[in-house]
């Protein structure tokens, strides 16, 4: 997924965050940059996604995850 990633980047995504559950972390993806580690409490968007946020918590307790992992 992290290759995947870096080919959306390369050609032209402004910003992407691969969330991770198993690891609880997301990383972000932007032009011109190593992708960023978050393991914090949220994630604030950046660019594109400049007003918005998400609470990791929230996310790491949805159910879906767990039926894939």
């Amino acid at each position: 997924m992290k290759d995947k990633m870096l080919q959306w980047v390369a050609n032209g995504i402004e910003l992407g965050w691969l969330m991770v559950p198993q690891e609880q972390c997301v990383f972000i993806y932007s032009p011109g940059s190593e992708p960023e580690i978050v393991d914090g409490d949220f994630v604030v968007g950046d660019g594109p996604a400049e007003e918005f946020f998400i609470f990791l918590d929230d996310v790491w307790r949805l159910d879906v995850y767990k039926r894939f992992y």
